[in-house]
């Protein structure tokens, strides 16, 4: 069975157009990473207020729900993918099934048809063998009575002293012709025993041919059936492996960014609390001063 590029629409697949769509999201994902650290540096030197905070708060959120919606929409441009492969393998699968199945339906109807040639031929040869078979035993019958009327004819002339070798004679005859009887039903089984001896040869030998063809044809359907098997299986682990590669690298560096952008936020707020503190003591510190001299 055939199993190149141009009879297996498997093999030549198209690949999906999504790697290079999600490598383009990440790296938008990565420069608007890249922006919000910029704003973070800016905020963390000029002193950023709770608004800004709460800015930052809201910008990180959404970037979030865009990394996440962009994951989401490359998960189903994934399976959408292998969804459209499963059902092209299927189709192929399918089509070979069926051009199979008329290929042994062409070969059937080819061995019935050879074999009512045949068994035709064989029809027609046993009728003509019969035919002449049957004008020889006619034709040695009129011969026989011929002989017979001529020897009654001579039997009645010679009278009675011919009627001894009458007797001989017609002994003689009877042995001759059971003898020529005999050797011509021995000869016609023989031929008929070679006819059926030669037909049983040659339908045993287009039975053999056709086992033959049917096995090997059998074989070489499982073997491309298995090799597209094997090499699907092989591509799909491939896929898998690489996109789960791609999300847990990606799960990392996000992780850790997040965490680098909650210390730097813990530490803002540390030191803002700090600067309240030393503002409220400077503030009670006066306010102790002021009531102390003035009272």
């Amino acid at each position: 069975m055939p199993a190149n590029n141009e009879e297996n629409p498997i093999e030549g697949a198209p690949r999906s157009a999504y790697d290079g769509r999600a490598e383009v999201r990440l790296a938008v994902v990565e420069r608007r990473l890249s922006t919000v650290e910029v704003d973070v540096a800016v905020i963390k030197t000029s002193f950023a207020t709770k608004d800004d905070v709460q800015s930052l708060r809201n910008e990180i959120h959404a970037s979030t729900e865009r990394v996440i919606g962009l994951l989401n929409e490359h998960k189903l441009e994934f399976n959408s993918a292998m969804a459209k492969q499963r059902e092209e393998f299927k189709g192929a699968l399918a089509t070979q099934h069926e051009e199979f199945k008329d290929a042994l339906g062409q070969l059937r109807g080819e061995l019935r048809g050879a074999l009512a040639a045949q068994r035709e031929e064989f029809k027609d040869a046993l009728g003509q063998l019969r035919v002449e078979f049957m004008g020889a035993l006619a034709t040695q019958r009129e011969e026989f009575k011929d002989a017979l009327g001529q020897l009654r004819g001579e039997l009645r002339g010679a009278l009675a002293g011919q009627r001894e070798e009458f007797k001989d004679a017609l002994g003689q005859l009877r042995v001759e012709f059971m003898g020529a009887l005999a050797a011509q039903r021995e000869e016609f089984k023989d031929a008929l025993g070679q006819l059926r001896a030669e037909f049983m040869g040659e339908l045993a030998g287009q039975r053999e041919e056709f086992k033959d063809a049917l096995a090997k044809l059998s074989e070489e359907f499982r073997g491309a059936l298995a090799g597209q098997r094997e090499e699907f299986k092989d591509a799909l682990a491939g896929q898998r492996e690489d996109f789960s590669a791609a999300l847990a690298k990606h799960r990392e560096e996000f992780k850790g960014e997040m965490a680098q952008q909650q210390i730097t936020l813990y530490r803002m707020h540390a030191s803002h609390l700090w600067r309240l503190y030393g503002f409220a003591s400077l503030l009670m510190t006066g306010v102790y001063f002021i009531a102390r001299y003035v009272h």
